[in-house]
């Protein structure tokens, strides 16, 4: 079952799953936040967010947010990483083994680009070369 039909089925299904989540996750974000974005500043130089195009629902595009765990480089938008990346900053791994680097796709959610639960988006690259 698809997560639209899902919804179809039970309308609320979203606030049931995310609901709770945000109750959990709401309290420790006001420290863990800037902790993250400090780290992310101090690891290299470039912003602190990573903004991708990513293929959404009816293949409609939209800026997908996550924290930087990368040096900035030209790649990003083609190649997707590898376990021993280069790319990847001492910070970057700890925030992509604890998926701290997710957080900002909160805002995804809230905004309805994205769900919880689902498919995870593609790069529009690789939407368009599969």
């Amino acid at each position: 079952m698809s997560v639209n039909q899902a919804q179809a089925r039970n309308p609320n299904i979203g606030m049931n799953i995310i609901l709770p989540i945000m109750v959990i996750s709401a309290p420790p974000m006001p420290i863990i936040a800037p902790i993250l974005v400090l780290l992310v500043k101090l690891s290299s130089k470039g912003p602190i967010f990573f903004s991708q195009k990513r293929s959404g629902e009816g293949n409609k595009s939209f800026w997908c947010y996550k924290f930087r765990t990368m040096k900035v480089n030209h790649e990003s938008d083609v190649k997707q990483a590898t376990e021993n990346d280069s790319r990847i900053t001492k910070v970057g791994k700890f925030m992509r083994k604890t998926s701290l680097d997710e957080l900002p796709q909160f805002f995804n959610v809230l905004i309805g680009n994205m769900s919880v639960v689902g498919p995870r988006p593609h790069m529009v690259y690789h939407t368009r070369y599969y």
